[in-house]
């Protein structure tokens, strides 16, 4: 590409035929899903290697495309009873503390086979009737009002912690996004 001191709309031009702009484009657009195609069964969560034992998964997978990269989908329900309201901290006796819907988060998790990996994990919603406040269940494998697993969080740590050349660090990152 030449650079060159035109004018601002030559810039802008060679810009927009860039890869950069390309990079550009991608972190601007939302999350897009689309079905690539049918479910495949699985066996367990040792696939994942999560140790939530509240965790049921369902038996399938989809595999989508999210900002244009192929991507696995997971898919799972977090069975949690809860015994009190961790508001008040009143026990949950009688109709107290009721089912209020569901919320689902789409958690993100270490690449699998060199493909990035979601658990879309569907939280059970409940309301306190004592104090009046919601509360929704929650699961270890992520931080409170977080959607990054904190499996993910400790490999970004240990891969800044090493020293590494410019070489080393963007070859896996080059092998697992081809």
């Amino acid at each position: 590409m030449n650079y060159h001191f035109g004018s601002l709309s030559n810039r802008t031009d060679d810009f927009k035929k860039s890869h950069w702009f390309y990079i550009f484009l991608q972190k601007k657009r939302n999350l897009h899903y689309h079905k690539v195609n049918h479910n495949h069964r699985i066996g367990d969560s040792r696939t994942l290697q999560l140790k939530d034992e509240n965790i049921i998964f369902e038996d399938k997978i989809e595999e989508v495309t999210v900002k244009n990269i192929k991507s696995l989908i997971y898919f799972g329900k977090l069975d949690v009873n809860p015994q009190y309201c961790p508001a008040c901290g009143c026990v949950k006796e009688g109709h107290n503390v009721v089912k209020n819907g569901a919320k689902t988060s789409r958690i993100t998790l270490t690449k699998v086979s060199g493909l990035p990996a979601y658990l879309l994990l569907r939280k059970q919603r409940y309301y306190c009737k004592v104090c009046a406040s919601y509360f929704t269940e929650k699961s270890n494998i992520v931080g409170e009002n977080c959607f990054i697993s904190k499996r993910v969080k400790r490999m970004v740590m240990d891969l800044a912690t090493k020293s590494l050349t410019l070489k080393h660090a963007v070859f896996p990152i080059i092998l697992y996004s081809a």
